[in-house]
């Protein structure tokens, strides 16, 4: 419902915005949200692609892994480094890949790109490697491709019957199909 300015500045906004009554009911939900931290037998199954890091860890190897890399990520070098490879990349990489796009009257896929800028920078934080994704050529990424493909198998092992992706996995069709293609 659409209200003229000087009737919405008489009522409150907490009025008008649903979040007050559902309140309760989402009060009744905070179990069921907090329930991911065992993970379990089922969890271990759906995302043995991730193998035994922390996004795959249960509750008490998850939170030492966190604490490691919470101390690894926030050390003040890696910030800098973290910084600086991103400044740089912003500036050698995709300023310079939109400018030649736009010179050129070129329409580029701004998920591809960004998503290159990412694994560029990624790449060069974890490895001090740059593949150089992000150029003007635009070079296949088996990598990224690669992680795309475990990221929809995981997606699809979540949603599908466990029976199912079995007898795919079996019958060599479906997503294990095209990873042992790759």
């Amino acid at each position: 419902m659409l209200l003229p300015p000087q009737e919405i500045s008489r009522r409150s906004y907490s009025q008008e915005l649903a979040v007050p009554r559902m309140l309760p009911g989402m009060l009744v939900q905070i179990p069921r949200i907090f329930d991911w931290t065992v993970d379990g037998p089922e969890f271990k199954k759906i995302f043995d692609v991730l193998g035994d890091g922390i996004l795959a860890a249960d509750l008490e190897l998850w939170e030492d892994l966190r604490k490691s890399s919470h101390a690894l990520f926030h050390h003040q070098d890696i910030e800098k480094l973290s910084v600086s490879s991103n400044t740089s990349k912003l500036k050698e990489g995709l300023v310079h890949f939109l400018d030649n796009a736009s010179e050129k009257n070129i329409i580029i896929d701004l998920q591809d790109v960004l998503q290159r800028f990412m694994f560029d920078t990624s790449s060069i934080l974890m490895t001090g490697y740059d593949p150089m994704s992000l150029s003007v050529e635009m070079p296949e990424v088996e990598f990224g491709e690669a992680a795309d493909l475990g990221e929809e198998a995981i997606f699809y092992r979540h949603f599908k019957p466990v029976i199912l992706w079995k007898f795919q996995n079996w019958i060599g069709v479906g997503l294990r199909r095209r990873c042992e293609l790759l």
